[in-house]
């Protein structure tokens, strides 16, 4: 046992910082970067977590970046769901992250990035990725002095965006193509829900449309109506197919009138955001399926069903449940 919790190597502790969003908990930040002994990869991770002396444990959640990206993104929704009870990881995944880009090329960007998403080693890392940070939670309050006595390893939810979306679906049990052959699972058990913010539809790089039958666990499917694929510039209607292939049992499907792909990252390419709203609606639904699913919360789970999810004045959604 010794020996195998020796393979988790803490390599360097950049900072503890005080709190940096205003919520109903303020919230702390940690970089952090582990080395996974077995792969010889390491796996930079960024930690939000509420700040609190009262003796509490929170959930966890892992959030997987898009292509390109790095765990530096998607504050927005770490800084929120820290700040409502949840000790958030972003990892970063080598090989399909922001080192691999060129600032000022944007065609060569495009390019490199359908090379990440295709790429065989991309497609097994990632999901291995969240399953060595899964093994490495029993360490984290050793490593995070902040955390200790806070964080609770039997409850987590996995989360991503885009090929973050990729990730999280792999681990949910979803079957996965692509250039793996013959297909390969990478399931992992210890997750209780999951969120796919543009998923990939069958036919693509990654899933057919067997893919989704094997996903028994809890799952929330969020798009736009002008979040297209990237591939083949497929509509977004191709990303729906992700939820309805799903089983039913614990399964949602939100649609965004008017939000693109780049409205579930922090920005636009421009380095703007085009409605904050979105944003807003994003965070409270995500955050009311976690409290229902990843916290338990079986009435939540009840008004999800019923009622449906948190509304936005100006957001338009389409929400369904089965």
């Amino acid at each position: 046992m010794v020996k195998h919790l020796m393979e988790w190597l803490l390599l360097v502790l950049l900072g503890i910082c005080g709190p940096i969003w205003a919520g109903d908990l303020p919230v702390g930040m940690a970089d952090i970067t582990l080395h996974d002994a077995s792969r010889d990869r390491d796996v930079p991770v960024r930690i939000y977590y509420p700040q609190t002396t009262e003796a509490q444990r929170f959930p966890i959640l892992i959030f997987s970046h898009g292509a390109g990206g790095s765990k530096n993104g998607y504050a927005y929704l770490g800084k929120y769901w820290a700040a409502h009870g949840y000790v958030v990881l972003h990892p970063t995944h080598f090989g399909s992250d922001t080192s691999m880009l060129k600032r000022g090329r944007p065609f060569y960007d495009l390019r490199m990035v359908k090379k990440m998403v295709e790429d065989k080693s991309n497609l097994i890392n990632r999901p291995k990725d969240v399953t060595f940070l899964l093994d490495s939670l029993p360490q984290l309050e050793g490593w995070i002095p902040a955390l200790k006595g806070h964080t609770d390893p039997t409850r987590v939810g996995v989360g991503g965006h885009s090929f973050g979306a990729y990730t999280s679906m792999a681990v949910a049990g979803a079957k996965v193509y692509g250039a793996l052959n013959p297909s390969a699972q990478f399931e992992d058990t210890r997750v209780t829900a999951f969120l796919a913010l543009s998923p990939q539809g069958p036919g693509g790089w990654a899933f057919k449309e067997d893919s989704w039958e094997t996903v028994r666990r809890p799952v929330f499917v969020m798009t736009g109506t002008q979040d297209n694929g990237m591939g083949n510039n497929e509509p977004y209607r191709w990303r729906l197919e992700a939820y309805e292939h799903l089983r039913p049992g614990h399964k949602y499907l939100a649609v965004i009138n008017g939000a693109n792909h780049m409205d579930f990252s922090d920005t636009q390419f421009n380095g703007k955001i085009r409605d904050p709203r979105v944003h807003v609606w994003v965070q409270k639904a995500s955050l009311a399926y976690w409290d229902a699913y990843v916290k338990g919360d079986r009435q939540l789970q009840e008004n999800l069903k019923q009622v449906g999810f948190p509304q936005v004045s100006g957001v338009k959604v389409q929400v369904e449940a089965k």
